[in-house]
């Protein structure tokens, strides 16, 4: 038997097929974006905390705790500046030492997930 073309039934199938191979595609192309979206939020905060420490590293440290609305997420950035008491490698005490801490608290539904960087500042006196 010699056939000519394709029957109304086999078009059908590989027309659902090739939309179900598509619709496969889109999902996973929509989570890699969801992906990226999520890597860039988190990235753009890292840089704001970043930014904040470096604020408080160039001026005068004053210990206690503070805390400001973030201008790019919706949330709150908590500041904590403490004194700590080190020793040098002779035992004497080590003055002008603070631990800072910089934390991001989320509020909203699309907010980036709670972050928080730390770092150890020598102020000179």
């Amino acid at each position: 038997m010699n056939r000519r073309g394709f029957t109304m039934i086999e078009l059908m199938i590989a027309l659902a097929i090739f939309a179900f191979a598509v619709i496969s595609l889109m999902g996973a192309l929509k989570a890699g974006i969801d992906a990226a979206v999520a890597f860039r939020k988190e990235r753009q905060l890292q840089v704001l905390l970043a930014d904040r420490l470096e604020e408080i590293r160039i001026a005068p440290l004053t210990p206690g705790r503070f805390e400001n609305d973030s201008t790019l997420f919706p949330g709150r950035i908590h500041t904590e500046v403490e004194p700590v008491e080190l020793l040098n490698h002779e035992g004497a005490p080590l003055s002008g030492m603070f631990r800072v801490t910089v934390r991001y608290e989320p509020s909203g539904r699309d907010a980036p997930a709670p972050l928080a960087v730390e770092t150890f500042i020598h102020q000179m006196q």
